[in-house]
């Protein structure tokens, strides 16, 4: 039936984003759980996770693991070595957070308020008179 209508993985992920944020709309507790301290910061950083996150999982693969595991896979390793990924990754782009995106943010607010305004758009108050029928 998915093949007929030509339903692939994509557009599984896009129904079930809108049945989560539905979800998230009408249920308040679940609106409480991702106001959390822990999920804002998440958020704050998330650009940071998205940027650093193949290079982080990649540096600790080529570099760490080899040393970790000593030349055979053991299954005892992969939890240490994916607190190692995560652990990295949130490190990262919180430096980058604070580091680079604040302080680039700020230039930007402190250019942009010198700059002066390219389209000025005025108010006609005769096109805002109200006509009832």
């Amino acid at each position: 039936f998915a093949s007929y209508l030509g339903i692939d993985f994509f557009t599984y992920t896009a129904l079930a984003c809108f049945v989560f944020l539905v979800a998230i709309l009408y249920n308040r507790q679940l609106q409480r759980f991702l106001e959390g301290k822990m999920l804002v910061f998440l958020g704050k950083i998330s650009y940071g996770i998205y940027l650093v996150h193949l290079l982080v999982m990649e540096a600790i693969y080529v570099y760490a693991e080899p040393i970790l595991i000593g030349g055979h896979y053991n299954y005892k390793i992969f939890i240490p070595v994916a607190i190692l990924c995560i652990g990295g990754i949130i490190g990262v782009a919180t430096l980058l957070h604070y580091f680079v995106e604040l302080p680039f943010i700020r230039i930007g607010k402190r250019v942009s308020g010198t700059m002066k305004p390219s389209l000025i758009i005025q108010k006609n108050d005769a096109s805002f008179q109200r006509t009832e029928f």
